[in-house]
């Protein structure tokens, strides 16, 4: 129950941040967007408590975008 007392307000807050850091960014450049997502991904994973290992990450093409629903 803690976790989640913790967990939402901080969800919500680095996604009000990190969101409008993409919109003021992309009024100039596409050049931040992905650095900042990749924040706002990893702080929700840590802020709720996830642990994440990827392995097989060398047979993934880095110019191609990928969507994994488990």
């Amino acid at each position: 129950m803690l976790r989640v007392l913790i967990s939402l307000p901080a969800t919500g807050i680095l996604t009000i941040v990190c969101g409008l850091s993409v919109l003021a960014t992309s009024i100039f450049t596409d050049r931040y967007q992905e650095a900042i997502q990749l924040f706002w991904a990893k702080g929700i994973l840590f802020v709720c408590g996830v642990s994440l290992k990827v392995e097989g990450l060398e047979h993934l093409d880095r110019t191609k975008r990928y969507i994994y629903i488990s």
